[in-house]
């Protein structure tokens, strides 16, 4: 809350959010920075008090590599 500056925590750090955000950015740290700053902004502005998780994959997926939940992945093997 206190970097994104959100009325609601994200939760970045736990569940699908932070998968899209771990498997789309490689753990680099400049495309992170991009893809939060972008989510956050399309999420405020459509009303949303946290990040938007389908914002958010929806912006992962078009400045760093496509989300593909780990369940699809393991289908696909």
């Amino acid at each position: 809350m206190d970097i994104l500056s959100l009325p609601e925590a994200s939760n970045l750090a736990e569940g699908t959010i932070f998968e899209i955000l771990a498997l789309s950015t490689s753990a680099r740290m400049g495309l992170l920075v991009k893809i939060l700053t972008k989510a956050v902004l399309h999420s405020l502005k459509n009303g949303f008090s946290r990040v938007d998780e389908s914002i958010l994959e929806k912006i992962a997926s078009h400045y760093g590599r496509k989300y593909v939940p780990l369940e699809n992945k393991k289908r696909n093997e």
